[in-house]
């Protein structure tokens, strides 16, 4: 389960650098350590984390619990992030069409939607 706590520490450092928190203040509002609270996030250590420290960590970063055990780190073999499939492209077409009516209405020297 290592990965998971890994993945756990690592939801846990970004919401709270979302929210501008420092680990100290993420620990006082959460009657932990601050030094439990780094272990936590370490991506290196394997600290254990009970589901109540799990929730109040939860609320004081205003996230759904479930937010924190998103194990999205696994991503499929084909992942390509400026890729899309055929069947998201059908989604977006409606909403570049207007943009290729605009540039080849005012005749751009180019098109940048290859429409």
């Amino acid at each position: 389960y290592e990965k998971y706590y890994r993945q756990i520490g690592l939801n846990i450092a970004y919401y709270r650098k979302l929210r501008g928190m420092s680990q100290m203040a993420l620990a006082e509002a959460t009657d932990l350590s601050r030094t439990h609270i780094s272990n936590i996030e370490a991506p290196n250590m394997k600290t254990s984390l009970s589901l109540e420290s799990l929730f109040d960590i939860a609320g004081v970063l205003q996230v759904a619990p479930r937010a924190l055990l998103d194990f999205r780190d696994e991503k499929p073999q084909d992942f390509h992030p400026t890729k899309i499939s055929h069947q998201e492209a059908f989604l977006i077409m409606p909403l570049t069409l207007p943009f290729c009516f605009f540039w080849q209405y005012f005749s751009f020297p180019y098109t940048p939607l290859h429409c």
